[in-house]
């Protein structure tokens, strides 16, 4: 799995574990809102196989969506896609790192977050390709 992959799952896996989960019944797919429906559209072909820990931790992110600032709300959008599109052993991973992360002391996990935001900052430029000279033995 490449590494934004794992960033982007493991951002999904801490922002939904965060969210309080209540304890009432999480809904079908059809019973959700329109509001929902628009937040929640990634997962829609995979909503009714969720665990109902996992809707409920979903529904609350989607509660809370409206209330964040515009970039926050991409940021949600961006991460819901792109776990839809995680395989489901991607997924399965991405857990297990998480459960990994949530045993490391308090300055371990600090340096993994700092790492993370680095990660986030980080964007590559265009490769450049050396010259054909570069490496030639024609004199």
């Amino acid at each position: 799995m490449d590494k934004t992959r794992f960033a982007i799952a493991l951002w999904l896996i801490l922002a939904a574990s965060v969210a309080a989960a209540d304890n009432g019944h999480a809904p079908s797919w059809n019973a959700l809102t329109p509001q929902q429906h628009e937040i929640l559209a990634p997962l829609a072909a995979e909503w009714d196989s969720f665990p109902e820990p996992q809707r409920t931790r979903l529904l609350n992110v989607a509660k809370r969506y409206h209330h964040l600032p515009p970039e926050k709300q991409k940021r949600v959008r961006e991460r819901l896609l792109a776990w839809s599109k995680l395989t489901p052993q991607e997924r399965e991973q991405a857990r297990k790192n998480y459960q990994e992360l949530k045993k490391l002391p308090p300055e371990k996990r600090k340096d993994v977050k700092s790492w993370w935001n680095e990660f986030e900052q980080f964007q590559p430029g265009p490769v450049e390709r050396p010259s054909p000279e570069v490496g030639s033995t024609k004199k």
